[in-house]
């Protein structure tokens, strides 16, 4: 089964509490990441790979 997070409320507000719920979300059992180039700019990108590159088998691309 599929788990999906929808990352556009990412794009505001500090880094590391953004950080945290994807973190946290993956350790709930997401395994799809939804996100959009335009998102803040690039920005919420960032934060998924800043969140995410550490944890074993989130090396695939978002959508």
């Amino acid at each position: 089964m599929k788990i999906g997070c929808g990352a556009m409320q990412l794009e505001h507000g500090d880094d590391e509490p953004a950080l945290a719920v994807l973190r946290r979300a993956v350790e709930l059992g997401v395994d799809h990441i939804d996100t959009a180039e335009f998102y803040g700019a690039g920005r919420v990108n960032a934060r998924i790979r800043a969140a995410l590159h550490r944890i074993r088998g989130w090396d695939r691309p978002a959508s």
